[in-house]
């Protein structure tokens, strides 16, 4: 099972899991996805994924799971990667990361593709990206 940790601007860090004894899941949610400078993903503790981040870059997180027709184990995957506005253009990276070890890298998000489609923003992304926009 993947688990992510981000390190922030001002130095501290965050981690899906608050304490390792009795682990409480952090949702991403709560991630300040304008100043994050680093984030990790990891398969228990071996190093998946590692983006750092630019000034300007928001960061893309999302879990997708989907389980197919018959299967008891569903697929997982975690869609890792940044987004910016540059001259009111929105410009992407994302790679997508399985559970199984692949990883898929695409510039922007696909509608109509299984995997690939935008996310649906959180409130809380909304307004980072409402702020960020106003100060652009």
């Amino acid at each position: 099972m993947y688990n992510w940790k981000c390190l922030l601007k001002n130095g501290s860090i965050l981690e899906q899991y608050d304490d390792k004894r009795e682990p409480k899941e952090i949702s991403s949610d709560t991630i300040d996805h304008l100043n994050v400078e680093t984030f990790v993903l990891f398969n228990g503790e071996n190093l998946v994924y590692i983006l750092h981040m630019d000034p300007g870059q928001r960061l893309i997180y999302r879990r997708r799971t989907e389980l197919a027709a018959g299967e008891r184990i569903p697929l997982v995957c975690h869609l890792v990667g940044w987004q910016m506005t540059v001259s009111g253009e929105n410009v992407q990276s994302i790679a997508y990361c399985f559970e199984d070890g692949v990883i898929e890298s695409v510039g922007k998000f696909r509608d109509n593709h299984p995997w690939f489609y935008s996310v649906v923003p959180t409130k809380k992304e909304m307004e980072e990206n409402n702020a960020a926009n106003s100060t652009i």
